[in-house]
């Protein structure tokens, strides 16, 4: 009887992994991101991080950033940044890490004044000012002549271009390698997200929702 159950023991233990659920990386039913997400090199190869080196991991509630998400450096193992979001928005306590590993900045970030256009980093450099200055009607949307992009970038058609840091820079219909319609975003030198542009026809036409 002890040996009948030691091989059912057996039997029964691959079947428990099938009927697991990956948990990683989930879009529910209405097409919004959930849970732990984690980017790859592979899911951004104009990033130039390994295949499979991690770019950011962190947690999506109802497709916005919450909670701690990490920034790894280009070898997609060493931590760079943890920063802690709220409703898709730095709110609340980062980490700078170097090469090494070890931690070399700390602070608070504070967003209650972001539509001031300014940046509030406790423990920091004081106040960053957004260039919101700069921003007409007639801002006219780069170009990504130069720029180093994969082998299915359609010139006239819809892309996604990705910074050297493996962040998304530009996305949405293009024209003649012009962004046309569709959204920029700008980052600070950490890749924390300051602003969305949204371009229409070319041209800057509003502000987007963080």
């Amino acid at each position: 009887m002890g040996r009948q159950l030691i091989i059912l023991g057996f039997i029964l233990t691959p079947l428990v992994g099938i009927g697991q659920v990956d948990t990683l990386n989930q879009i529910d039913e209405d097409g919004l991101m959930q849970g732990h997400w984690i980017y790859y090199g592979k899911d951004r190869p104009e990033s130039g991080y390994p295949e499979n080196g991690k770019i950011e991991e962190g947690t999506y509630l109802n497709d916005r950033k919450e909670g701690i998400w990490i920034k790894y450096y280009p070898d997609g193992v060493t931590p760079r940044l943890k920063v802690e979001y709220h409703n898709n928005r730095p709110n609340g306590s980062f980490w700078k890490y170097d090469i090494n590993g070890s931690e070399k900045e700390s602070g608070e970030f504070d967003y209650s004044q972001f539509k001031k256009s300014q940046l509030v980093r406790g423990n920091h450099s004081g106040v960053h000012d957004l260039p919101r200055d700069s921003v007409t009607q007639r801002d006219k949307s780069p170009t990504i002549q130069g720029c180093v992009v994969g082998s299915g970038f359609k010139e006239d058609g819809y892309n996604k271009v990705f910074n050297d840091k493996g962040e998304l820079w530009q996305e949405g219909e293009f024209k003649d390698k012009q962004l046309w319609n569709g959204k920029l975003y700008e980052y600070d030198d950490d890749g924390i997200l300051l602003r969305i542009k949204i371009y229409k026809n070319g041209e800057y036409h509003s502000e987007g929702e963080l």
